[in-house]
């Protein structure tokens, strides 16, 4: 054990005066909002920068998720190039 893992007597006299401020927990739900807030921003600034034109990246995505629905779902893997 490193002296850093020692707790020092005002961290301890705080544990014990206030528990419920130290074991205080984020809702879950608000966690995972925002989460996927950042996810959500991560993915638009990628698109942004993208220099692939929006329309053509849409297009290229509904034509692989239709060769998906059209293999069927035995077919799951990755499209042949």
């Amino acid at each position: 054990m490193e002296l850093d893992d020692i707790p020092d007597r005002r961290q301890e006299e705080d544990i014990k005066h206030h528990p419920q401020e130290t074991s205080r927990v984020e809702d879950p739900l608000d966690f995972m909002d925002r989460v996927a807030d950042m996810s959500a921003a991560d993915q638009e600034l990628m698109l942004r920068q993208s220099q692939i034109p929006w329309s053509d990246l849409l297009a290229a995505y509904a034509d692989r998720l239709t060769e998906q629905v059209a293999r069927g779902p035995e077919n799951t893997g990755p499209t042949p190039r």
